[in-house]
């Protein structure tokens, strides 16, 4: 399992290299600029990222919001931290941090901790799959996944892939779906197609299992 650690503090880190290296795939950095350089290459996302409160850094709120926006909230974050009563710990826990170290920690709880939030995450990222032949739809993210392509989805072509998903082999008729797409308005019957049609697209090599049915409507046959 992968770890990112962003802490410029040299003692912590070889602390951190004695105490996980046997378990862990850890990758320490001491600046933020080079932690965001590595989540930008996107080739892997870590299993896990610690951050040090207390790291030399302009803005501590910028830095985290621009970590949680890169990894779309799929990886957890805890937060190292020597004072329980740090001035942007609250703002943390409300952004999404899942949880927080005081320091200094034993190597067991550590360890343990880590596992913990790592299993945890795992659970509610499953909780938020919608599995449905060879796509999955990350409720939480709006992102469908195809064969490990990830493409997001607009907030109507979410609400049309949940229709489907939720009803594989139904035929859903043009009318249902319009009304329920767009409930307080009649839509030209060409703005649903070009919706189906962008959405198809994102079905990547697959997108023959949404069928039209000429004059009623559209069928997901998986």
């Amino acid at each position: 399992m992968k770890i990112l650690i962003l802490d410029d503090d040299k003692n912590a880190q070889a602390q951190y290299q004695g105490i996980l290296s046997d378990k862990f795939e850890v990758s320490i950095f001491q600046a933020a600029e080079d932690l965001l350089v590595q989540l930008e290459k996107k080739t892997e996302l870590p299993e896990i990222i610690l951050l040090n409160l207390q790291i030399e850094c302009k803005c501590l709120v910028a830095l985290f919001r621009r970590i949680v926006e890169i990894t779309q909230s799929a990886v957890p974050i805890i937060i190292l931290t020597s004072d329980c009563e740090a001035e942007h710990l609250g703002t943390f826990m409300l952004m999404g941090v899942t949880d927080f170290i005081l320091r200094p920690a034993s190597p067991s709880e550590l360890i343990a901790r880590i596992h913990n939030n790592i299993a945890l995450h795992a659970k509610l990222r499953d909780i938020n799959l919608l599995k449905v032949g060879p796509f999955c739809l990350d409720l939480a993210n709006r992102v469908l996944e195809v064969n490990g392509v990830e493409s997001p989805l607009t907030p109507t072509e979410h609400k049309l892939c949940l229709m489907l998903f939720k009803s594989p082999n139904t035929l859903m008729e043009k009318e249902v779906i319009t009304t329920a797409l767009w409930p307080e308005s009649q839509p030209k019957e060409q703005s649903l197609d070009v919706h189906i049609s962008n959405f198809r697209k994102k079905l990547g090599k697959h997108n023959k299992l949404l069928k039209t049915v000429r004059k009623k409507g559209y069928l997901l046959a998986i």
